[in-house]
């Protein structure tokens, strides 16, 4: 009994989040195991861009309780000028769910590096504000909208990214919220690809 209530409570303590997948060229993973989207970039730039999101979350701040988007970016290039991760061109947009009216956003908060020296890899992280009013729980997808640049070279791209609900080993349930060791079920109740 202990057991299956501290499974509820930790299953109702998980519900402010909501995890994101890209749709598209889904062919790699970020660097805190989401998986990515990577796109190999055209002549004459040369490298890539791989693309994840670790999620929307609740957090206090100052307080009062907000919702975020996490984006993160991992710049390869392999070229033999900078290439450069414009900041100020990346939005959300497209944010789609239950209730939510919001229109394009720019982010509220950029982290790490933005232009990549030659044959280098930087990592940038970028984190979108909703509104205090949007729960995690209640977004359905969004798109972002990015554009990398190597001298007068522009590429801009747009990634959607949908919901998904991963799974985890559970030596203890098997009922459809983790994994039994038999088989796999999404939180969903489905068996997992």
């Amino acid at each position: 009994m202990r057991i299956l209530l501290s499974c509820c409570l930790l299953a109702a303590a998980c519900a402010t989040d909501r995890r994101f997948m890209p749709r598209e060229n889904q062919n790699g993973e970020g660097p805190t195991g989401e998986p990515a989207a990577v796109y190999q970039l055209a002549a004459p730039m040369q490298g890539e861009v791989r693309l994840w999101s670790d999620g929307a979350e609740r957090t206090k701040v100052g307080g009062a309780e907000t919702t975020h988007i996490h984006l993160g970016f991992e710049i390869v290039n392999t070229a033999a000028e900078p290439l450069v991760f414009d900041a100020s061109e990346l939005r959300l947009q497209a944010i789609a769910g239950d209730g939510v009216h919001v229109d394009s956003l720019a982010p509220a908060l950029v982290g790490g590096v933005t232009a990549a020296p030659p044959n280098k890899t930087v990592r940038c992280d970028f984190q979108f504000d909703p509104g205090a009013n949007v729960q995690p729980r209640s977004l359905s997808g969004f798109e972002a909208r990015w554009t990398v640049r190597l001298g007068d070279q522009v590429a801009t791209q747009v990634t959607p990214f949908r919901p998904y609900f991963p799974y985890y080993p559970s030596p203890w349930w098997d009922g459809g919220w983790g994994c039994g060791f038999g088989s796999a079920h999404c939180a969903t109740g489905h068996h997992c690809r």
